[in-house]
């Protein structure tokens, strides 16, 4: 008997169950594959465009660095933040403005804004080039007026993302992050995450300095703008 060629053909929009990026699909009829056949996928077609933010990488963390004097006393506090960016397929521009106001939500502890943007400087040189183009600033602007600063008060705010490295230590994540004096402790709220599990944007982003074994900042040139550059658009 002549063998014969099927062809079939599945489309994620008929998926019995699930949804167009995982699904089961069920064949109209039974399709024997006798032992001297073979089946194989002849093409695979997508659209274009996918999300580069989903759940398996949509948080960014960062820690919140509030020091100086008060009332003539020295003071040095922290606050660690975990932001949660909407799952979208992202273009720099776009990501740039979801970061920006996720940056500036309702939780952050310091009263400075943040202002994200896209550069054309290399951080490392002061060189511009549009090649650049794909590296973000994070800017904390100090609020309308300024901080505190007399003779017995001065206040500076600032930040750092924490790197990858960090995030996904245990022992960092328990020796720093759940130590650091949090203003929400006494409501039990502080930010937990999986060390193991993460998901953290730093999948996506590149921090451009090295970073050693330190819990605490590194040191100020780590803070107040930081460049972020995208390992995959």
């Amino acid at each position: 008997m002549a063998e014969t060629v099927r062809k079939i053909i599945v489309d994620s929009r008929y998926f019995a169950s699930g949804d167009s990026g995982s699904g089961v699909y069920e064949l109209p009829e039974i399709v024997e594959i006798h032992h001297n056949q073979v089946l194989y996928l002849e093409q695979f077609s997508v659209t274009n465009t996918w999300y580069s933010v989903d759940e398996t990488c949509n948080q960014f963390y960062l820690v919140e660095w509030t020091y100086g004097l008060l009332n003539g006393g020295g003071f040095n506090r922290y606050q660690p933040r975990i932001l949660t960016l909407p799952t979208a397929p992202y273009d720099l521009n776009s990501f740039a403005v979801a970061l920006e106001n996720a940056l500036n939500g309702r939780d952050k502890m310091i009263t400075g804004t943040y202002k994200v943007s896209r550069t054309i400087n290399d951080p490392n040189t002061g060189a511009t080039s549009i090649a650049l183009a794909q590296n973000f600033t994070i800017i904390l602007n100090q609020p309308e007026g300024g901080l505190p600063n007399t003779a017995t008060t001065k206040v500076t705010e600032s930040f750092f993302p924490v790197p990858e490295k960090l995030i996904g230590d245990p022992n960092w994540y328990q020796n720093y992050w759940l130590f650091w004096e949090d203003p929400t402790r006494n409501t039990g709220a502080r930010p937990k995450y999986d060390p193991n599990n993460p998901r953290a944007t730093t999948n996506l982003l590149d921090f451009p300095w090295a970073v050693g074994t330190w819990g605490t900042p590194a040191g100020p040139n780590n803070f107040g703008t930081v460049f972020l550059r995208p390992s995959s658009t």
